[in-house]
């Protein structure tokens, strides 16, 4: 019953994951600057990358040799 009403009124887990999936790729496949930046694994939105954002940077080589 409970967890039927939650189901009703919101977006749960699997369905949220994967609306947040598509939304990024249509980000990657329009070009625009928030999908080029994903799709190169920086940070998307405006952090420094000269002395910040290692992990981020380390993150997005591994991400390049996976696809």
């Amino acid at each position: 019953m409970l967890s039927y009403i939650i189901e009703s009124q919101h977006v749960i887990d699997s369905d949220l994951k994967k609306g947040n999936r598509e939304n990024l790729e249509t980000l990657v496949e329009i070009q625009s600057f928030k999908g080029i930046r994903h799709s190169k694994g920086l940070p998307v939105r405006g952090q420094r990358t000269s002395t910040n954002s290692k992990t981020q940077k380390r993150l997005g080589s591994s991400r390049l040799r996976r696809r």
